[in-house]
């Protein structure tokens, strides 16, 4: 069942992984005068990789890797809370999944005494959970408590916390419901100490009842300091090599105390068995589901920064251009930095259009890009928001991912035209900044309104 479940989330993760990476080499948001296929695209990406692997900027990879993906320097910079908050769910949950998901792969492989009850693993484990925790617990509070100016929350949101919160919780009452289980207990007796006299089981465990969490259906305490004694010889003899004490996973530790009056019905009911399927399934849902979600940006963001640093604002051939707006859509992580700085951010408290707000217009792009086009009222919506919006370029400057925004919206703009005409009160500021980026190849006397089809960057406008 295990096996079969891990298969399943592996293929539609790959899956999902070739579909997302394959759409940045064939989706557009638009490219007048050209026509770049999915061929030339790719080929233009790895050509630009192989020069940039042996040439210098090489050094500008491994800084920009070092600085703004590992240590999330663009975050730092601009919210010290967010960054924190980043870095704890992030170092959090890949060193959980390390040491605790693939310990059979990596950690048994580098420590050759490990065993997940004893420490420093035991504790490592929990501490790594709790980091998790306290991440989401923060980014719940700037979302849903501390509403923060122009920060909208959609579904995207919603399911990377909630996923991450189920995962991580249903471990924690994993580990807990463990420490309280009596049939556990007596599980570890048998497979572990090989024990078959009944007192010594009995002082055993009255010591793990007293001491390590165990609620158990036969004996509570207090118990003499004679019963104790004998049982803490069995367990030093039995258990003290291969089992830390369970206070060191304080966070498990914890749990078990809160579900101690429920904790015999649940064990009986085998409640283990039933939050190892929540626990499991959790787990193997986010990784399934992760190309197609927010989280995905753990794959786009890094691209997105090392382009945005490595791409020659002069020399980007064209075809480039469209792959790195195609990664930016996908590294867009809707943290709302952009809308929170943007100069036509008060026109929209007045107007209540949230195309205005930079993080809004990202979310309708991914919409054109990926799915069915937009109806008149929101064509109507995103043309007044790109129209508004001042070129002050501050959405790029703070956007944490990276992202040409700026030139990102002249795109959209052309887009829009493309589909079809604006409002004659929006069509003027449209075609002026059009004609800012434009250089037409016809005479003025043979322009046609399908004429844009002949027009071409100039390099001066290619990132």
């Amino acid at each position: 069942m295990f096996n079969s479940l891990f298969l399943t989330a592996l293929i539609i993760f790959l899956l999902g992984l070739i579909y997302k990476v394959s759409n940045w080499f064939v989706k557009k948001i638009v490219a007048p005068g050209q026509t770049i296929t999915t061929f030339q695209r790719m080929r233009s990406a790895a050509g630009g990789i192989f020069s940039v692997v042996f040439s210098p900027k090489l050094l500008i990879v491994l800084r920009v890797i070092l600085v703004d993906v590992l240590l999330q320097g663009r975050v730092f910079r601009e919210d010290v809370t967010r960054w924190l908050a980043h870095m704890l769910i992030f170092y959090g949950f890949m060193l959980l999944l390390l040491m605790h998901a693939l310990d059979s792969v990596v950690t048994e492989a580098l420590f050759s005494d490990y065993y997940a009850t004893v420490n420093p693993f035991f504790f490592l484990r929990d501490l790594f959970g709790a980091m998790v925790i306290v991440g989401v617990a923060m980014a719940v509070f700037r979302r849903y408590f501390l509403k923060t100016p122009r920060l909208r929350t959609g579904h995207r949101d919603h399911y990377a916390i909630i996923v991450l919160a189920v995962v991580m919780f249903s471990g924690i009452g994993l580990e807990g419901l463990k420490i309280t289980s009596h049939s556990e207990f007596m599980r570890m007796v048998e497979d572990y100490a090989g024990m078959d006299d009944e007192e010594e089981i009995q002082a055993l465990e009255a010591v793990w009842v007293d001491q390590f969490g165990l609620v158990s259906p036969n004996i509570q305490g207090p118990f003499d300091d004679d019963l104790l004694s004998a049982g803490y010889e069995v367990h030093e003899g039995n258990c003290l090599d291969c089992h830390a004490s369970a206070k060191w996973a304080f966070t498990g530790f914890t749990m078990a105390k809160l579900m101690k009056p429920v904790a015999v019905p649940l064990d009986h009911a085998d409640g283990i068995t039933i939050l190892w399927y929540i626990h499991i399934i959790a787990c193997f849902a986010g990784l399934a589901y992760l190309p197609f979600s927010k989280m995905f940006h753990i794959f786009a963001v890094p691209l997105c920064l090392i382009a945005g640093q490595v791409m020659d604002p002069k020399r980007s051939l064209p075809a480039n251009i469209l792959t790195r707006q195609m990664v930016e859509l996908d590294a867009c992580t809707h943290c709302g930095s952009c809308s929170l700085h943007c100069s036509a951010g008060m026109i929209y408290e007045a107007l209540g259009n949230e195309y205005i707000l930079p993080s809004e217009k990202m979310t309708f792009l991914k919409k054109m890009v990926y799915s069915s086009p937009p109806d008149d009222r929101q064509m109507k919506a995103i043309q007044q928001g790109v129209y508004l919006c001042t070129n002050c370029d501050r959405c790029t400057v703070r956007c944490p991912s990276g992202i040409q925004l700026r030139e990102l919206w002249y795109a959209v703009r052309e887009a829009l035209l493309v589909k079809g005409p604006s409002p004659a009160a929006i069509l003027t500021p449209f075609s002026f900044a059009r004609g800012l980026l434009i250089q037409p190849t016809l005479h003025a006397d043979d322009y046609t309104p399908d004429s844009y089809t002949h027009l071409t960057l100039p390099t001066t406008c290619r990132v």
